[in-house]
This record gives structure tokens, C-alpha cells and sequence, in this order.
């Protein structure tokens, strides 16, 4: 990489954020600048800011992810992003390929997640009580039961 080429926490680039290895000389910068520790958590977090940049922001995606990691604002990042930068992590520390076992990018048309998808398939979605056997005494039954206990 050309020393003009090199990332810089306070110039990023586009490609700065799909790169794996620039990804992670930033991250080197940040913890020197004192934006993130040296752990494996917020090299993860820091990661998952990236493709957070990457799959949400239409225009400005690096003043994005600079805005997340100079204000720490972790809990933008989704499970989705995590698992993206999970695996841009794991092809730069192992050299696996980086396309290996990639899901399809989720659609932005604010669909509803897979549990709420299986919610109303079920036929008596979060409702229990279609699911108690007849004979098996309910909360009903049993204070009926004990009001006449102690009333007599």
C-alpha cells in the first residue's frame, strides 16, 4: 500500500471500510487516539460499525462511521452487521475466503424479522391458553378453589 494510500482515522475512505486490512489499521488508530480499547470486543464492535455504514447509509457512509465510533454509539449495530464483521474478522486473522458462506444482504423494505414471520403462523401466536390440556386445572379454577377454602 503507497504511504499517500494509507487510512487515516481522519480522512476514511470508501474503501477504507471494505478493506479488511485498512479496516484494521483504523482500529489501530482509534485505540491510540483512545476511541476504543484493544480488545476483541471493540474490534468487533469497531468492524460491525463498518458494515453498519456499509448496509444502511446512502450517501456519506464514512462520516457514518466515524459519527459511531467517535460517539460509541454500539447499539446502531445489528445482529446482521455483527455477523458481516464477524466474518470480515475471521478472513483477516485465519485468511479464510471472504465470500465463504456469506448470507444475501437482508432486504430495506423494513420487513418483519423471521420470529415475528413465525408469530403469525402459528395459529394462536403469543396466546397460551389454546395450548393448555382439558382436565389440567387453570389459575381460574385453582383461586376459585382456594376462595372456597378460606371462606368456609
Amino acid at each position: 500500500m503507497p504511504p499517500g494510500n494509507s487510512p487515516n482515522l481522519r480522512n476514511v475512505v470508501e474503501l477504507d471500510l471494505r478493506e479488511p486490512q485498512r479496516l484494521d489499521r483504523l482500529f489501530r488508530q482509534a485505540v491510540a487516539q483512545g476511541f476504543v480499547r484493544n480488545t476483541a470486543c471493540d474490534r468487533l464492535r469497531f468492524f460491525g460499525a463498518a458494515e453498519h455504514a456499509e448496509n444502511v447509509a446512502r450517501r456519506n457512509k464514512c462520516g457514518l462511521f466515524v459519527s459511531l465510533i467517535r460517539e460509541g454509539r454500539w447499539k446502531f449495530i445489528t445482529q446482521h452487521d455483527e455477523d458481516d464483521a464477524r466474518r470480515k474478522l475471521k478472513s483477516l486473522d485465519f485468511g479464510e475466503r471472504r465470500d465463504e458462506g456469506r448470507r444475501p444482504h437482508r432486504p430495506r423494505n423494513g420487513s418483519a424479522s423471521t420470529d415475528r414471520r413465525n408469530d403469525r403462523q402459528r395459529p394462536h401466536g403469543d396466546d397460551v391458553a389454546g395450548t393448555v390440556p382439558v382436565g389440567y386445572p387453570t389459575w381460574a379454577m385453582m383461586s376459585a378453589a382456594l376462595f372456597k377454602s378460606n371462606s368456609a
